[in-house]
């Protein structure tokens, strides 16, 4: 049964008669994009702007674990590794209201923590 998040932070587990006659399982695509979908509305209420991170399966063709993320997102950065010339890479692959480049870009990480784009 999903939990749900209401009044920043108040979490309330919806009893059978607000779920209706089938509950929703956990596991399934339709609870994973209500809580996305909850917690990307939340921080848009409050005219922030957030860096949601996401790891991607090696060899998934998805841009996020979660498969529904891409979809409610205004954009989208993907970090990579090039092993064979020792680079890692910055591509952007959704950027709403913005032309970009497809191509990905060598980014280096100083030992500040910092990130420059080459």
């Amino acid at each position: 049964m999903p939990v749900w998040v209401v009044n920043r932070g108040s979490e309330i587990i919806p009893t059978d008669d607000l779920m209706g006659s089938a509950p929703i399982p956990l596991d399934s695509i339709q609870a994973t994009r209500m809580h996305v979908r909850r917690l990307l509305s939340i921080l848009e209420e409050d005219e922030c702007t957030a860096l949601v991170t996401s790891e991607i399966a090696e060899g998934s063709r998805n841009l996020s674990r979660d498969s529904v993320s891409e979809f409610l997102v205004d954009g989208i950065l993907v970090l990579d590794l090039d092993p064979s010339m020792d680079r890692r890479k910055l591509t952007i692959r959704k950027m709403r209201g913005t032309k970009h480049t497809l191509k990905p870009r060598d980014i280096e990480i100083n030992s500040k923590g910092g990130i420059r784009v080459l």
